[in-house]
């Protein structure tokens, strides 16, 4: 299906689309939802999906044939950069003492996953919670 849309209508339907994922991803912190949080995985990477493999669809159709591989590998290499500089810029924050936007607390016994489970060592329930900070 998003083969048969323009690129361009497909980048900003999939930005759209991610936006969307981020939003359910906000109420599943909120709520402590572990349904939210699958949910706001699959549109999230649906949307990224569509607007990075339409992106680089667009860029292909205005490259040269000559030029296509040094183009695309540039537009990889962009996008990974991009992608990776938001989670090395939380590491150098929270080494920092920054607080992160949201993090996971482990109490005693707990999994330290952030998610209600149980312990595999212990065998109890952790009751983690996700908090804010």
């Amino acid at each position: 299906m998003a083969a048969r849309v323009a690129p361009q209508r497909a980048v900003a339907l999939g930005c759209t689309i991610l936006a969307l994922g981020m939003a359910i991803l906000v109420a599943a912190l909120q709520f402590s939802s572990l349904a939210g949080l699958i949910v706001a995985a699959l549109v999230s990477g649906i949307g990224q999906g569509l607007s990075f493999s339409r992106g680089l669809a667009a860029v292909a159709e205005r490259t040269p044939a000559q030029r296509l591989a040094e183009v695309s590998s540039t537009y990889f290499v962009v996008a990974y950069i991009a992608i990776s500089l938001p989670v090395i810029s939380e590491g150098f924050a929270a080494r920092w003492g920054f607080a992160p936007a949201a993090s996971c607390s482990r109490p005693a016994g707990g999994t330290g996953s952030g998610l209600p489970g149980r312990d595999p060592v212990a065998g109890i329930s952790s009751g983690a919670r996700i908090r804010f900070g």
